[in-house]
């Protein structure tokens, strides 16, 4: 069986980069006013623009949200910290330093009694290989020894062009995501899950779906915190399973 939790509150698709711009400030107010009675916090990928094991650059960076997420661990709140597309190994320094549970893939939980399968999302699609070939070689031996030899500035500069190449090939591509994403739910609430919740592909949304098999259960896209505008979240407990907007 997987952990059971009480109250879980689930973000996603900050993508941080600029500390002077006001979503990286409403990001650590957030972080350091998470309600109480929370003992789970998923972070399901993209917290940042660009994350790349222990960088030098960017753990000073973003020293203010990271000290955040170690003390909501400190007060023995469980954070569970997902790789999306553009966070790469995160166990170097989130997991063996600052001491949160990173995944890669997907991991099954139990909130409230509820079963919750939670993932990034970039799985969505099985039919982009193009993606799905990039994603498994920035992930080889041979990426991992290149990330250890090669200077944090260098990672930078290559990380904020990846970035922007990736943001250009996303907005040129005419995927029926929401229906792939949909799909995706439906698969894993036939085979037992409650509640499917995805990022990445920045819709946010709250669905209940039905499958063939007879199973009822929801889907949550906990969308995108852009620059301005509309940036939610998602919170499951003994009251429901809600996607909140922030205010």
């Amino acid at each position: 069986m997987p952990t059971g939790y009480r109250d879980a509150v689930v973000i996603s698709d900050l993508h941080l980069w600029d500390t002077a711009e006001p979503r990286y400030r409403a990001a650590l107010e957030f972080l350091r006013n998470l309600p109480g009675e929370v003992d789970l916090l998923v972070v399901l990928g993209d917290l940042f623009d660009l994350w790349v094991a222990d960088n030098a650059i960017l753990i000073e960076r973003f020293r203010e949200v990271i000290a955040a997420l170690a003390a909501i661990r400190a007060r023995g709140v469980t954070v569970l910290y997902c790789e999306g597309n553009h966070d790469l190994y995160l166990e170097s320094h989130f997991a063996r330093t600052v001491g949160l549970d990173t995944f890669l893939g997907e991991r099954e939980v139990l909130v409230a009694g509820r079963r919750v399968n939670l993932s990034h999302g970039d799985l969505v699609n099985p039919h982009d290989h193009g993606y799905l070939f990039l994603r498994w070689l920035l992930r080889t031996p041979l990426v991992r020894w290149l990330v250890r030899v090669t200077p944090a500035r260098l990672h930078v500069a290559i990380g904020e062009a990846s970035s922007r190449k990736s943001r250009a090939y996303t907005a040129g591509k005419d995927d029926p995501i929401r229906e792939l994403s949909h799909e995706y739910a439906r698969r894993r609430v036939a085979a037992g899950a409650d509640v499917v919740v995805i990022g990445h592909t920045h819709q946010a949304e709250r669905t209940e779906l039905a499958t063939s098999n007879g199973r009822a259960g929801v889907y949550l896209n906990t969308g995108l915190w852009p620059p301005d505008g509309r940036r939610t979240w998602a919170r499951i407990n003994t009251s429901g399973v809600e996607l909140h907007e922030l205010e």
